[in-house]
């Protein structure tokens, strides 16, 4: 067990270094993009510079030594969007923390959600009744099959015509951290996923283990129902149903920048989809504009960690379970 976690995280940290160089490397390539004037145009009875893209390699390496510079000294200067690019620099590492804080706050609401709302559906899969039954595998049909921007889409069309219709307001459409209704949509959106995958699963360990005969023999006893599946059943479908989390965690993340993008939810996923530009024109001409790509290269690195970080708690907690029957190697 212990050479097999061993080897779970080497691996695991192994591949965070090579995608991380891979991503470093990939976004700062702008940084080695430069204009130059290969010419004069006449346009409209005036004389304009014709201005080339060029590459050099020096340029490129000289961006990526700064970025290893900035985060040895724990500041990421960028100039915001309000403020003029000849004015100092700001620290984004705030930003980045409130970011990083917005994010964590999205993914734990909604993995809470859909978990406990998946686990639940899953055990209407064991009771006898064949409504309750229906219901839930509706329910979790829907959560897994309905994409998360259908979802959100869907969402935000809905409440703005109740609000047209009654001139009550559901929930907010652009996400707010800080409200409860900014929170509803983009938590809704994501905890679709978890709560069909969660029903899927328990739902079919009860039913395997429903047909047990301990559990013949708890209903012979007349014990209800309820405490048949909670007492008995769901306690023995635990270890398969912690067996799903690594596919569970991989899919959430995945979904996580698409909704925060969607909802524009102030997290991650508004700093990774950023796309670094230099200034071509102007006293400036040559600089980058508000995101640099040493802003979106910290951005993604702990993304990416987090998101290793995750996967491979989610695998030592499968095989820290497969010794127990039931548990799927």
């Amino acid at each position: 067990m212990l050479h097999q976690l061993l080897r779970l995280w080497l691996g695991r940290i192994a591949g965070y270094v090579v995608v991380g160089a891979g991503l470093v490397l990939l976004l700062h390539l702008p940084g080695g993009v430069y204009y130059e004037v290969a010419g004069q145009v006449e346009v409209g009875g005036q004389t304009i510079d014709q201005l080339t893209i060029a590459f050099s390699s020096d340029l490129f390496w000289s961006e990526v030594r700064e970025f290893g510079n900035q985060v040895r000294s724990g500041s990421l200067p960028y100039h915001g969007p309000n403020s003029e690019l000849s004015a100092p620099p700001e620290d984004f590492v705030p930003r980045l923390k409130t970011s990083w804080r917005n994010t964590l706050l999205l993914l734990g609401y909604s993995a809470g959600t859909g978990t406990v709302l998946g686990v639940l559906l899953g055990a209407l899969y064991a009771v006898r009744s064949r409504i309750p039954r229906v219901l839930g595998l509706i329910a979790a049909t829907l959560g897994l099959s309905l994409p998360d921007f259908l979802v959100v889409m869907a969402g935000q069309a809905l409440s703005v015509w109740h609000w047209r219709k009654f001139d009550i307001n559901l929930w907010q459409v652009v996400a707010d951290p800080y409200t409860l209704k900014g929170m509803i949509l983009p938590v809704l959106a994501l905890a679709a996923f978890p709560m069909g995958y969660m029903a899927r699963i328990t739902g079919a360990a009860l039913d395997e283990i429903m047909l047990e005969d301990y559990i013949r023999t708890a209903r012979a006893k007349g014990l209800p129902e309820a405490r048949v599946i909670l007492a008995h059943a769901f306690k023995n479908a635990v270890p398969k149903v912690l067996a799903g989390l690594p596919s569970l965690v991989s899919f959430t993340l995945s979904s996580l920048v698409i909704v925060e993008r969607l909802t524009v939810w102030p997290g991650m996923a508004g700093l990774i989809f950023t796309v670094p530009t230099r200034l071509p024109f102007g006293p400036s001409a040559g600089t980058w504009g508000d995101i640099t790509p040493q802003v979106v290269s910290a951005a993604c690195l702990i993304f990416l960690a987090f998101f290793v970080l995750l996967e491979g708690l989610a695998q030592t907690v499968r095989l820290l379970f497969r010794g127990i029957e039931g548990v799927a190697p």
